[in-house]
């Protein structure tokens, strides 16, 4: 029996790290999402997203001493991170708006439709090229998202277009980040989203501030936390592996979604959620498969 060259040992033992991050980061998004259900909308979404990058800020000081704030501050591109800054201040406060009134396991599923946007919107901003097939998916994709939120303008239409919406808004910061990542550094672009967010929210977070109790903060606290967790576990994976190997692998947050939302509030999916699930799902793989994805579009950085 021939023994595994040392090389490829490393890279399998990369590629096993990379996964293990990877499933980290999808349950820790996960958690982070229970938690702010848990709040119940006692708290507004803007004190908690101002609260959120306080404690991400607090989670960035050991980055800050080592490598100087001035220095992480600076950045070539100034207009396009103010357009991530502001797609990505409305994409979390849909999708946050969303969890508080829709099972984890629909805004969890219905996320995952920025997949779809990623590609219509690189078209615009990037000049992408984007395959006959890969249009046949987003609009399957889409159809699916119709199928989760059910004909009839209810509650969960609402909310659940409130979700789409925050989903598009993440589709293009994605966008805007293979862009500003060619000449920025992870640590700019963390931390310039962290405090534009917390700038933008200052206002509106005084206006509706309620001071919250000991449970509230432990779980606002938790947001914070859990929140910066997701972004360094899902950087850490993606430098070590294959984006087109690990990308499927992120589907394990609708597992995850399903599982504590049934232990914390003992609600399962319907049919509908389930299949509307299992099209976007579909949809959103083929879409990622590398042979479907220009060469351009194969160099795209994730965050």
């Amino acid at each position: 029996m021939s023994e595994t060259p040392p090389a490829q040992q490393i890279h399998q033992r990369r590629d096993t790290t990379a996964l293990a991050l990877l499933l980290a980061s999808s349950f820790m998004f996960v958690l982070m999402a229970l938690l702010i259900k848990l709040l119940d909308g006692a708290i507004h979404i803007a004190q908690l997203l101002l609260i959120r990058q306080a404690v991400m800020l607090v989670c960035l000081v050991p980055l800050l001493v080592r490598t100087g704030p001035p220095s992480v501050l600076r950045t070539a591109v100034p207009g396009w991170q103010a357009a991530r800054v502001g797609c990505a201040a409305v994409g979390m406060v849909c999708t946050f708006s969303a969890v508080v009134y829709l099972p984890l396991a629909d805004v969890t599923a219905i996320g995952f439709s920025k997949v779809f946007f990623v590609a219509g919107i690189a078209v615009l901003l990037l000049r992408e090229t984007v395959t006959g097939l890969r249009w046949v998916c987003i609009a399957a994709g889409l159809a699916g998202v119709a199928v989760m939120l059910e004909p009839g303008w209810t509650a969960l239409t609402i909310f659940g277009l409130v979700a789409l919406l925050g989903a598009a808004a993440e589709g293009a910061v994605m966008v805007i980040v293979r862009r500003v990542s060619q000449v920025d550094s992870a640590a700019t672009i963390i931390l310039i989203q962290v405090l534009g967010i917390a700038a933008l929210m200052i206002v509106p977070a005084l206006i509706f501030w309620v001071w919250p109790t000991p449970q509230q903060w432990g779980l606002l606290v938790g947001v914070g936390v859990a929140s910066f967790l997701v972004q360094r576990t899902l950087v850490a994976s993606y430098g070590r592996a294959e984006a087109s190997w690990l990308a499927p692998f992120e589907y394990s947050r609708l597992l995850f979604a399903v599982t504590l939302g049934f232990v914390a509030f003992g609600s399962l999916p319907g049919w509908n959620s389930l299949l509307g699930a299992a099209i976007i799902v579909g949809a959103s793989i083929v879409v990622l498969l590398p042979g479907q994805r220009s060469a351009r579009d194969k160099s795209r950085v994730r965050t």
